[in-house]
């Protein structure tokens, strides 16, 4: 068992991107006739999946599969809408060097979902970093519920206790502190 781990949100942590985010949901909400205003942008959407918000804006008669197709629609438009602008947080890279030079295992745990973790790892040069990629496909329930830092940590082959987590929202830092990981989390740490 390693003897500490060090587990990163994506967004808002490896990429500073809310603002990207909160601009491609304004063109998805205008095209589909839906109000998010930047107060709840911050409080209900940063850090919880698609699929749980769009279940909240679309009726119950959408199927889970159209539910989905929706999020990578909006997904799709983050991607087209950041791209151009597209940079890790500032001292990340030379961060996950130190943490690879010393033999850390490093772990990516987020509620984004796969295309846009690939895209970040693509387009950051970061991937051969983590050792562990993990999305809410690979859970049952997505943060603020504990699987997904639970997960990390199991495959990280690390006790939660012994996991530094980087988070950025409050949904995030709820399921970090549910997994029994380290403290930075509590404190909203960025890097």
């Amino acid at each position: 068992m390693a003897e500490l781990a060090v587990i990163f949100d994506k967004d808002g942590v490896i990429t500073n991107n809310n603002d990207y985010h909160l601009l491609a949901w304004k063109v998805f909400n205008k095209k589909y006739n839906l109000e998010l205003t930047d107060e709840d942008f911050k409080i209900n959407v940063v850090g919880k999946t698609n699929h749980e918000l769009l279940r909240d804006y679309f009726p119950a008669h959408y199927t889970d599969e159209q539910i989905n197709e929706l999020a990578e629609e909006k997904e799709a438009m983050f991607r087209e809408i950041y791209l151009p602008d597209f940079k890790l947080t500032k001292g990340l890279n030379a961060f996950l060097e130190k943490l690879t030079a010393a033999g850390i295992p490093i772990g990516v745990a987020t509620n984004a979902p796969q295309s846009n973790l690939d895209f970040t790892m693509l387009h950051g040069k970061i991937g051969h970093h983590f050792k562990v990629m993990i999305t809410p496909k690979a859970v049952p329930r997505g943060k603020p519920f504990p699987d997904i830092y639970l997960k990390a940590a199991e495959l990280l082959e690390t006790a939660p206790e012994r996991c530094v987590v980087f988070e950025d929202s409050f949904t995030g830092i709820r399921a970090a502190r549910a997994a029994g990981t380290r403290s930075p989390a509590a404190r909203c740490t960025r890097l």
